[in-house]
């Protein structure tokens, strides 16, 4: 081989493994913004949503933070297959990792603008069933309007069932079933999502003002955990839920640690479930609250035909029969930022969902703010676990900066210790500290409690928490400067070996 033909082969080469290396980092994660015009593959090129959901490449979705109304007719915002849409970020991040945490739900928004539902998921097109791999996190869906269908904020028509995580329905609403969210299973497929972390208020239908399970010939049965449902309204069943699992269906949910308050209907004003024709509805309900929730006619948890709802180990005002249930007041605080990525309602200290349920008998490690679980002797009931006592904060510091966030800074010029106290709800449940170093010093990470090298890091003061921050003198260039070691995908590396093996041959001959 000529030496002009050997450097040809290598000029191919490096442009083959640069753009190999490039598609690989780009293939699956697409950017938008509620501005965005280009094609999603950086932040400066961030795609419009409907073009990102519409992109067969895009497996994952990350949005800025803002305002998105896009949506083009009634149906809004489509996805037809399994992707993930993530909330919340800033639009610098190049890791999801780096999403600030706890995300700020609202602060992310699919607005139907009261003119059309939100977002359709469509398990019955050629991209094929939703199932789990579909995760929707850290955002809001809001102003949906569903004005001849049901399901405002969105309509999971089966088979579909997405995870939908840290997620506020607010102000929704549909003409038929589900203000919130609609569950329409199909021909024996499940819509039946996983919902967790997250918050329904102010949703509005004729029956389910925040979520209608429909299940003929199918099933229809949510896992629910870690949510809260606030003053949500139909106009004649459910309050909070319905779930209909006539005509040979089955609609059951599972709801754990969930709190349901302020919620209204004919009847049922927090859960109505129906059965018959064949079909079956037996929701569970496990260590959550039922309390303010108002009806016409009969009790806030109401079956009819076929149906029968169990309770155990809750708080159900006026009673309810089952294993472990109370009907004392849990003293819930109101609708607010206690910390984590939705609002919540706080049990109150001396209420009677403090330590009320063990820990074992419901499988959960925090509550649907993030924070740890139990608190106490044994978990909580309802949504959110209450912090009782007082928790340090230790912030040590190695090198010269400092390290803001605490209630005052915490400067080191070679070593220094800080320490804070965090008196139970009356702090936040979260801390974001930030790094800044000294002049000639650069941050070098985070150890303890945080990690990483980011200039920011949030903590959860549900115990006692030590963070260490590291600074370092800034190192010069030149040749004893560190250097960025560039990686290559697996495919990358088989074609460099065989280019030196090519070489070695080139050699010998």
């Amino acid at each position: 081989m000529t030496q002009l033909a050997l450097h040809r082969l290598l000029s191919f080469t490096t442009t083959l493994l640069l753009s190999l290396s490039g598609a690989s980092a780009q293939a699956a994660v697409c950017r938008a913004s509620p501005t965005g015009t280009g094609d999603g593959s950086t932040w400066a090129q961030a795609a419009p949503l409907p073009a990102a959901l519409a992109d067969a490449a895009c497996t994952e979705i990350w949005l800025a933070q803002g305002s998105y109304s896009q949506a083009a007719d009634a149906e809004g915002f489509r996805i037809a297959r399994n992707l993930a849409l993530y909330g919340g970020f800033m639009g610098t991040e190049s890791t999801l990792a780096e999403r600030p945490a706890p995300v700020n739900a609202s602060a992310t928004v699919l607005d139907g603008e009261n003119q059309r539902r939100v977002l359709r998921l469509d398990g019955t097109t050629p991209g094929g069933h939703i199932t789990a791999s579909t995760v929707i996190d850290g955002l809001s869906i809001a102003r949906g309007h569903a004005a001849m269908d049901a399901g405002g904020g969105l309509l999971c028509h089966g088979p579909c069932s997405p995870r939908i995580t840290h997620v506020v329905f607010s102000g929704n609403f549909a003409a038929g079933g589900g203000g919130a969210i609609f569950n329409r299973a199909m021909s024996m497929a499940p819509a039946s999502p996983t919902i967790s972390h997250s918050t329904f208020s102010g949703n509005r239908a004729s029956s389910g003002g925040a979520i209608a399970n429909f299940a003929p010939g199918a099933i229809a049965s949510p896992a629910i955990s870690h949510s809260t449902f606030h003053d949500n309204h139909a106009a004649t069943h459910g309050g909070a839920i319905y779930s209909n699992g006539g005509h040979l269906g089955n609609s059951s949910p599972v709801i754990t640690h969930s709190t349901f308050s302020g919620n209204t209907a004919q009847e049922g004003g927090a859960l109505y479930s129906l059965g018959g024709g064949g079909g079956i509805s037996m929701p569970q309900v496990i260590a959550s609250i039922f309390w303010g929730n108002t009806t016409t006619t009969g009790p806030q948890i109401s079956d009819i035909i076929e149906a029968s709802t169990t309770v155990s180990h809750s708080i159900v005002e006026g009673g309810f029969a089952g294993t472990g249930n109370l009907a004392l007041d849990p003293q819930l605080g109101p609708l607010q930022d206690n910390g984590g990525p939705t609002l919540t309602r706080m049990p109150g200290a001396t209420g009677s969902a403090i330590d009320a349920v063990d820990c074992a008998a419901t499988g959960a490690t925090t509550d649907q703010r993030g924070a740890a679980r139990p608190q106490g002797s044994q978990c909580d009931i309802g949504a959110v676990e209450r912090r009782l006592g007082s928790y340090p904060l230790n912030v040590g510091i190695t090198g010269h900066g400092t390290v803001a966030g605490g209630p005052a800074p915490c400067a080191a010029t070679t070593t220094a210790t800080c320490a804070f106290t965090y008196t139970d709800e009356g702090a936040p449940l979260h801390v974001t500290l930030a790094a800044t170093p000294g002049t000639g010093q650069a941050f070098a990470g985070w150890g303890g409690a945080c990690t990483g090298t980011g200039a920011t890091c949030t903590v959860a003061i549900d115990g006692a928490r030590s963070v260490s921050a590291r600074f370092a003198p800034t190192a010069g260039p030149g040749p004893g400067g560190a250097q960025p070691i560039p990686t290559l995908g697996g495919g990358a590396l088989a074609l460099l070996g065989a280019l030196l093996g090519l070489l070695a041959l080139r050699r010998r001959v």
